[in-house]
């Protein structure tokens, strides 16, 4: 990291933990599932059955979780005065400068709130990246928040509020400064291998 960026690193939840809840809610949902043919009660083997579905259920998200742990390597933004480079995953990310942003917000979903980066040709972005999992990701975060790039602010070690002010401040002092580029080269080069 050079005096002139900012790396934004994700934050790693406790793994011993982490492992250790998703084994007992594994074990309690197999448990759970099999032992309701120990009773005779229709009633309370299918709660039996519900509670250990919901349990295997939950486990698989935790499952997620450990995977998205084991996945973040390095940080999720690089802030630059040329611009962000956003990690797409393990070994891509995208570039993308301050002339194609237009603006930050935070979007409160469900059970997540995320961190979001407009910019001004979504589309364009999108075909710039040349992995299909990676490409189905931003359209599905397209579709759901507006935007591309959109990232859970739970695994950020800024507050949402924060970063997003944060970002307005850096978008205010670098976009003047660096010309902008023709059209053809003005999209971010994405899927690009990090060092």
């Amino acid at each position: 990291m050079t005096p002139n960026t900012l790396e934004i690193l994700p934050v790693r939840e406790n793994m011993p933990r982490l492992l250790l809840k998703t084994a007992l809610f594994l074990i309690s949902g197999c448990t759970l599932t099999l032992a309701r043919h120990a009773f005779t009660s229709s009633f309370l083997r299918l709660w039996l059955l519900i509670g250990g579905i919901c349990c295997i259920l939950f486990s698989l998200s935790l499952m997620v979780r450990v995977w998205q742990n084991v996945r973040l390597k390095g940080p999720i933004m690089t802030l630059s005065p040329t611009g962000i480079r956003v990690a797409l995953g393990r070994h891509a990310f995208s570039q993308i400068t301050w002339q194609q942003l237009c603006g930050f917000s935070l979007k409160q979903t469900r059970n997540q709130e995320w961190l979001l980066l407009h910019v001004i040709n979504p589309e364009h972005v999108i075909k710039q990246v040349r992995r299909p999992t990676e490409r189905l990701i931003l359209r599905l975060h397209q579709q759901r928040t507006g935007t591309p790039f959109a990232i859970p602010t739970s695994v950020l070690t800024y507050p949402g509020d924060d970063l997003t002010q944060l970002l307005h401040t850096w978008h205010t002092r670098y976009y003047s400064q660096v010309a902008p580029q023709s059209s053809e080269s003005n999209f971010p080069q994405a899927d690009t291998p990090a060092h």
